[in-house]
């Protein structure tokens, strides 16, 4: 599994593709994808893109790109809003959830923050316990100006 928080794909898919094949990534999360609408589509080479846009045009998005093996395997796809998509695979006899995010920034009010952090744990509760569930995405977060004791990972 991978993540690609990029402007857009748009024209690039190809270049994605060859990217998920080169590093062995079946499903690709990706983020900030600025397309319009809720839609599925094929890309090129066998692999599958779902996304979930947004009404308007250069905002937000997510989707997910699947493998040419995985895609048969979608056994359900809830695009939610802009910023969290949901997709339920069975993959080797099991369930797999697969959610990708876009968290608001920190432009963004408080409010909005809270309501995306419900949306995300209701959709959370709804999945059984027992079923495996991978989340993957730019979840915003920010560690402060301090980077003592994080230098590695940490750039001020």
């Amino acid at each position: 599994m991978g993540t690609l928080i990029d402007g857009t794909i748009t024209g690039r898919e190809r270049e994605v593709a060859d990217m998920m094949k080169r590093r062995k990534v079946q499903i690709l999360y990706v983020q900030e994808t600025r397309w319009n609408g809720n839609k599925a589509k094929e890309t090129g080479a066998g692999y599958k893109l779902f996304y979930s846009g947004c009404t308007e045009q250069g905002r937000n998005g997510v989707g997910i790109i699947l493998t040419g093996k995985l895609k048969s395997c979608v056994l359900e796809v809830k695009r939610l809003n802009d910023r969290l998509m949901h997709m339920k695979l069975e993959w080797d006899g099991k369930i797999l959830n697969v959610i990708s995010v876009y968290a608001p920034q920190t432009a963004y009010t408080e409010e909005e923050k809270d309501d995306f952090g419900k949306q995300l744990d209701q959709e959370k509760i709804n999945i059984p316990i027992e079923k495996l569930v991978m989340i993957r995405g730019d979840q915003n977060g920010h560690m402060g100006r301090n980077s003592q004791g994080l230098e590695r990972i940490h750039g001020g």
